[in-house]
């Protein structure tokens, strides 16, 4: 495993190599390559472990540590800089995807929680929803574009939320959340238009896991039967029989567990 810290305010890596920059090049290219972004979510971890058993070779990207023995690289602040560098970082080392799995979401944090009415609603709470919920997947969109082999059969996955989908909205509250999802359902459904220009056969997905059992959603949980809570290993196993489906050309979709469509 290696271990690479990419900060978007320096030009200096701190890199651990334990293994040799030739098993990352032009090696590394080809079908079984996967990019998972936010590796150390519950749903991540339990996904990389998956993936490894598939004998896929993975390349993790975290905010942190998360124990894989992945390649991985840290990138606490997900901007445009260090998001570019990362990219190119990758680019350089001969990586193009199969699939890649972005994970990158919020729903609460110690002083945020979902809005239940419209005096709940501040500006900064706001800011924080559509820049973790929708900014840095776009930003990730931007430059991912690269790291796909054009003509290759592969999926660029999100995780989006069925109560980011505007048709279906029957029950209000949440405003932040539903509206950031349903910026971000916008933005991919958007780039599958200029993907399919310049990476044919890339299908872009937007993605709802069902209720996971993890810090993102426990404390909105506790009253559903436990049927209806996935583990983190279910949820990994939903989504992968996803992303190996086949996928109409040129249309993004949006689909659950599943695999039912949700409408957007």
């Amino acid at each position: 495993m290696w271990v690479r810290r990419l900060s978007a305010s320096s030009d200096l890596y701190d890199c651990i190599y334990a293994i040799s920059l030739f098993r990352v090049g032009r090696f590394a290219m080809g079908a079984d390559s996967v990019l998972v972004i936010g590796a150390n979510s519950g749903i991540g971890r339990a996904l990389t472990e998956q993936l490894n058993l598939l004998g896929k070779r993975v390349f993790c990207i975290s905010r942190s540590h998360c124990g894989s023995s992945n390649q991985t690289m840290l990138l606490p602040d997900q901007d445009d800089t260090s998001i570019a560098q990362c990219c190119q970082t990758l680019f350089s080392q001969g990586w193009r995807f199969r699939w890649v799995v972005c994970l990158v979401g919020v729903l609460h944090e110690s002083s945020m929680m979902p809005e239940k009415r419209l005096e709940d609603l501040h500006t900064r709470q706001l800011q924080r929803y559509f820049a973790v919920n929708s900014i840095i997947p776009a930003l990730w969109l931007k430059h991912l574009v690269s790291l796909f082999e054009p003509g290759q059969d592969a999926r660029l996955m999100f995780l989006s939320a069925r109560v980011g989908s505007i048709e279906d909205n029957r029950l209000g509250g949440w405003y932040g959340y539903r509206a950031s999802k349903a910026a971000l359902n916008m933005l991919v459904k958007t780039a599958q238009v200029e993907y399919a220009r310049r990476v044919p056969g890339v299908k872009l997905m937007c993605y709802h896991p069902g209720t996971v059992d993890t810090e993102l959603s426990r404390p909105f949980s506790g009253g559903m039967p436990r049927n209806r809570r996935f583990s983190t290993e279910q949820a990994a196993q939903y989504l992968l029989s996803e992303l190996q489906k086949p996928r109409a050309e040129n249309q993004a979709v949006f689909v659950d567990w599943r695999g039912d469509k949700v409408c957007w």
